[in-house]
């Protein structure tokens, strides 16, 4: 009886022995895996951090530069509608001459061929001689052959020859040039609100990406900032389809 008695004492103290340290070893194991979720929580959450700190970067240059970029095209679209105003007022100034000057060519011929059918021929060449070059090669090319005493042939040197006073061709060519620069100063307008719009989409993705960390639940937290990477990139595509404005 004693035997089985010290026998069973030392079964019992075995297992005592062997619970004692299956215990400590799953709480050793419970404790790494405790450790290890914990390690890769941390590296999800500085992997979370970092991919917000990218975004949050980017889109505030792309915002910085859109801005930039909206500023100068506005600045290139005064500067061209000024230009083009200036080119209009000019072809104006220029017109009325034209104007002035036809009305001269007219009145010149108007007296010419008052003189010439009255038979005063004094008149009639000290009035041509009096003409100015353009309108004189106009008065040839519609005399052609015709001599003093023949009767005078239809039409006149306005249409039959041609005649436009220089300053006409002139005004025209500046009021092409001032529409052509008006619709310069109309693309950069075009231009300065297109990146007013990227700045706005600039905007967005920081504004989704500052707002991430305020989600108490990951997984919103992970989708604002993919919301706010898809708005990075969509900015980005439009901000790569706009023409560039550099300068100091």
């Amino acid at each position: 009886m004693a035997e089985q008695a010290g026998s069973r004492h030392r079964y019992t103290k075995r297992r005592g022995t062997a619970d004692t340290e299956s215990t400590e070893s799953f709480t050793e194991l419970v404790a790494d895996a405790v450790d290890e979720e914990e390690a890769r929580r941390a590296r999800l959450a500085n992997r979370f951090e970092t991919l917000v700190a990218i975004v949050l970067a980017l889109a505030a240059v792309a915002t910085a530069w859109s801005a930039y970029q909206s500023t100068r095209w506005n600045g290139e679209m005064a500067e061209e509608y000024n230009e083009a105003g200036a080119l209009r007022t000019e072809s104006v100034r220029i017109s009325n001459e034209g104007n002035e000057r036809t009305s001269v060519a007219v009145t010149l011929t108007a007296d010419w061929l008052t003189a010439e059918l009255d038979g005063n021929r004094v008149v009639a060449d000290a009035l041509r001689a009096r003409m100015p070059q353009d309108l004189d090669s106009a008065m040839d090319r519609w005399l052609g052959s015709w001599q003093p005493g023949q009767p005078v042939p239809p039409g006149g040197p306005f249409i039959e020859g041609d005649y436009t006073a220089p300053e006409v061709e002139q005004a025209a060519a500046l009021e092409k040039q001032a529409e052509a620069m008006f619709a310069k100063g109309r693309n950069a307008n075009q231009y300065s609100d297109n990146y007013v719009l990227t700045g706005v989409v600039f905007a967005l993705s920081l504004f989704f990406a500052g707002v991430a960390s305020r989600f108490g639940h990951p997984r919103n937290a992970v989708r604002m900032v993919y919301a706010a990477a898809v708005l990075l990139a969509f900015g980005v595509v439009l901000l790569l389809i706009q023409p560039m404005s550099v300068g100091i």
